[in-house]
């Protein structure tokens, strides 16, 4: 019973919505807007894959070389290392870029993985700085 008032209120929900006015001079049924990308912490990472910052982190060290890798060294409070490489791993798929190798290193302070998109290869690598809230981000191209 319960199941058939709740289609029935998202039945009624669509028809409702499908018949609202348009607003804003878009078609009803026309491509969506792109979103623009996000870019939590105001910098890049890494300027050549456009990898943002950690959200909430604040940069300690930032070095970019002429060859696009990087070397980056920031502060965030409440995460682990894993939940750092999947964010930046999230950012490097979302891209494009399909892992070729992982590994994890040293008690899990260490995670780091190749990833390749065409003929390029990109190794990424988040490594914690002891038991503290300091991480730091390694991207370096092979090919």
């Amino acid at each position: 019973m319960k199941r058939l008032f709740v289609l029935s209120l998202l039945v009624a929900g669509l028809v409702v919505g499908g018949c609202a006015p348009m607003t804003g001079g878009r078609p009803p049924f026309g491509p969506a807007p792109t979103p623009a990308p996000q870019n939590y912490g105001g910098e890049y990472a890494n300027e050549v894959l456009r990898i943002p910052t950690y959200p909430r982190s604040r940069t300690l060290d930032k070095r970019e070389f002429g060859n696009g890798n990087s070397r980056v060294r920031f502060r965030v409070e409440g995460v682990n290392v894993r939940m750092v490489y999947n964010f930046f791993v999230d950012q490097i798929e979302d891209a494009g870029w399909a892992r070729n190798r992982y590994e994890v290193e040293g008690q899990n302070r260490t995670w780091q993985g190749v990833y390749q998109r065409g003929i390029r290869l990109v190794r990424v690598k988040v490594q914690q700085e002891g038991n503290s809230d300091v991480y730091v981000l390694e991207v370096t191209f092979l090919q």
